[in-house]
């Protein structure tokens, strides 16, 4: 096998692994929301910075937003998305506990 052989056949592996990649990459990937559903104005939600385990991010508390209709839209949308969603720049997720409280962080 000649050299030029050799690295056509390496760069095709290097594409399909790529390829490969990319698909699960993108089968693991949050749910984007659709510009359909009904999200809120997440400046009308009350936030509160917070530092965990993965850094600084914001946490918008149950107890402090119970009377907030924009903050129990957003709770609705995480449920219809599984508990986490990108909006408007952020990854929004909804924590795990049965606290109801919600947690953001700009994305990039």
């Amino acid at each position: 096998m000649s050299e030029f052989d050799f690295l056509v056949k390496l760069r095709d592996a290097a594409a399909m692994i790529l390829d490969g990649c990319e698909g699960r990459l993108e089968a693991l990937a949050p749910a984007e929301a659709k510009p359909t559903d009904n999200l809120p104005d997440m400046k009308m939600i009350i936030w509160k910075s917070a530092v965990g385990d993965k850094g600084p991010f914001e946490v918008a508390e149950a107890i402090s937003n119970k009377q907030n209709m924009p903050f129990k839209q957003l709770q609705q949308s995480l449920r219809e998305h599984n508990g986490r969603m990108s909006i408007s720049g952020y990854f929004v997720w909804a924590f795990s506990d049965s606290s109801g409280n919600i947690g953001r962080k700009r994305k990039g």
